[in-house]
């Protein structure tokens, strides 16, 4: 396969991740608390861009294979295989897209997150404590740290506002 450059520029991303790791290894990094998660978070993030990219490179080649091999002779067990492959690659493609979205200086930023009722009464304070709910799962099925700023309960059911700090990329 092809090197993609761009921003699958995988070789450029490897190269960086091993400055970043003799950084790391100096003797003074882990007394510098700001240096220390900016560069843990810029290696995480290669490291995932990097291994997404390995990852789908291998279960193509493999399935091309399986594709040669069942030229040859069908096999209904590798038909399946293949299938259920297909799955896997498509879900690892849309990973390495969003990526390609996300590539901006502030993209790797950690956000606040605000959901605030408004004017609907008791329906619009449970409706926002569905979405809040909808987010902490989204946020832990991620490994997104989060942390609630601030939370006004609803009179009756759910929440007024609440505001959200979330930590990740």
């Amino acid at each position: 396969m092809k090197n993609y450059g761009g921003y699958f520029d995988i070789p450029n991303k490897e190269a960086r991740i091993k400055e970043l790791e003799e950084e790391k290894n100096t003797p003074d990094f882990w007394n510098m608390k700001d240096k220390v998660n900016q560069v843990v978070s810029e290696l995480n993030n290669l490291e995932d861009i990097v291994n997404t990219n390995k990852e789908i490179k291998e279960l193509i080649e493999n399935d091309l294979l399986t594709l040669e091999i069942l030229e040859l002779e069908y096999d209904e067990v590798e038909k399946e295989k293949l299938e259920n492959n297909l799955k896997t690659i498509t879900e690892k493609l849309d990973k390495a897209y969003l990526f390609t979205l996300l590539n901006s200086p502030y993209d790797k930023n950690n956000c606040i997150l605000e959901i605030h009722s408004g004017a609907g009464g008791t329906e619009a304070c449970d409706w926002a404590l569905m979405l809040l709910r909808m987010y902490e799962r989204y946020f832990e099925s991620h490994n997104f740290k989060y942390e609630i700023m601030s939370l006004t309960e609803g009179e009756e059911v759910g929440i007024k506002s609440i505001s959200i700090k979330v930590e990740g990329n």
